[in-house]
């Protein structure tokens, strides 16, 4: 595998997980254990797990996903978010449904419209 083969559906999957299901699996000692080192595992841990690429492979798919405006961040790419983009295309590959607060779909809406 390479970086194409790290698609960009599978990357914002990843921070998907990072920031909705870690709670979920933290009671789920097995699958931690698989996945090294035992901390809040972020997208590039569960890239890592999930395809089997080093380290650099899955940060450069992830830095390609942000170039194309499916996340966003602040100081780290690591502590990255799905912008409303990349959450269309969860909602579209994988019927990932977002519950959005007022301010969350007012940022969604102003993002859509201005087509960023």
């Amino acid at each position: 595998m390479a970086r194409k083969d790290i698609s960009d559906c599978l990357v914002c999957l990843a921070f998907y997980v990072q920031d909705h299901y870690w709670d979920r699996f933290i009671s789920n000692r097995s699958l931690l254990a698989q996945i090294k080192p035992l901390r809040k595992n972020y997208a590039e841990d569960w890239l890592m797990y999930w395809t089997g690429e080093p380290f650099k492979v899955v940060f450069s798919a992830m830095e390609r996903t942000f170039d194309r405006g499916y996340l966003e961040y602040g100081t780290s790419l690591r502590g990255a978010w799905l912008e409303p983009k990349g959450q269309d295309l969860l909602t579209e590959a994988l019927g990932v449904e977002f519950q959005r607060d007022e301010r969350q779909q007012w940022y969604y809406n102003h993002m859509k419209a201005t087509d960023r």
